[in-house]
């Protein structure tokens, strides 16, 4: 069986990315099921704006979670 090495997180940063994508899938097929708004221009705009803020969210906790390596003291792949 495969096994990945979690260096540098690539492991957890693939979870966040996996959680993201659901959470818009999710919210966006919910929107399906509300038939007032099924097929007009409000149900493009929330799902635009949605997956818009899912995305920017995302983007901002890769970028906390990035500046929380320290690989000058504690070597390669160490979280401080």
């Amino acid at each position: 069986m495969w096994k990945a090495n979690d260096i540098f997180g690539v492991v957890v940063e693939y979870k966040m990315l996996l959680v993201a994508t659901l959470v818009d899938v999710i919210f966006i097929s919910s929107l399906e099921l509300i038939t007032a708004i099924k097929h007009s221009y409000y149900k493009i705009i929330i799902e635009f704006v949605s997956t818009t803020y899912i995305i920017c969210f995302y983007f901002l906790w890769l970028k906390s979670y990035i500046k929380s390596f320290n690989i000058h003291n504690e070597g390669f792949g160490s979280a401080s």
